[in-house]
């Protein structure tokens, strides 16, 4: 095995979906993917031309822009990019282009279709990240980068209205017990 299918290999374990795959698999998968080192300002892809495949960021940044232009995402390491267009027509929904030096790890579009019918994580994991639209865990092209996502948070219960009507006074008091920050109560004044 080459010095470079090892560094994938390597890389790949520390990617999801990849590092779900069986050892065997992620050997071949690694030998699939086409490395392209690229200068800033290179343009991997251009919307509305046929994808070639799958993208990954193995170092450096990528930007992704929608048709007109606008900023999607800022895509780093681990990230994926390019899977919408992939998984709808073949064709991309977005631009991509580096930001500085980088190294992109391309899968053939026909091995990502095959991963996908083969393995759930990766139909689960992509088709999630095909239905976020830019800004989930993946690319510009339907799933994430450095864009923020945030987890939900659990619900909290219904607020109800006080019984009795609330006093400035007896919300000056309740402030000023329970504050660890008081060094003295003063009456509020108007």
């Amino acid at each position: 095995m080459s010095d470079d299918a090892s560094s994938i290999i390597g890389f790949l374990e520390t990617v999801h979906p990849y590092d779900s795959l069986p050892q065997d698999e992620l050997v071949r998968v690694a030998t699939s993917f086409r490395r392209r080192n690229l200068a800033a300002d290179q343009v991997i892809y251009t919307a509305g031309d046929p994808m070639e495949g799958l993208f990954l960021v193995m170092q450096g940044a990528v930007e992704v822009m929608d048709p007109s232009g606008v900023l999607v995402s800022i895509l780093g390491p681990r990230n994926s990019l390019g899977e919408r267009g992939l998984m709808r027509d073949g064709v991309a929904v977005t631009t991509a282009r580096t930001t500085d030096a980088s190294t992109v790890l391309m899968l053939p579009g026909g091995e990502f279709r095959r991963l996908i019918a083969s393995y759930p994580a990766f139909e689960r994991f992509f088709a999630l990240a095909a239905q976020q639209g830019d800004g989930g865990e993946d690319d510009g092209d339907g799933d994430g980068g450095f864009t923020l996502s945030l987890p939900s948070l659990p619900s909290l219960p219904a607020l109800s209205a006080p019984s009795a009507p609330l006093s400035l006074s007896s919300v000056a008091a309740t402030t000023t017990k329970t504050s660890k920050f008081a060094t003295q109560q003063r009456p509020l004044s108007n």
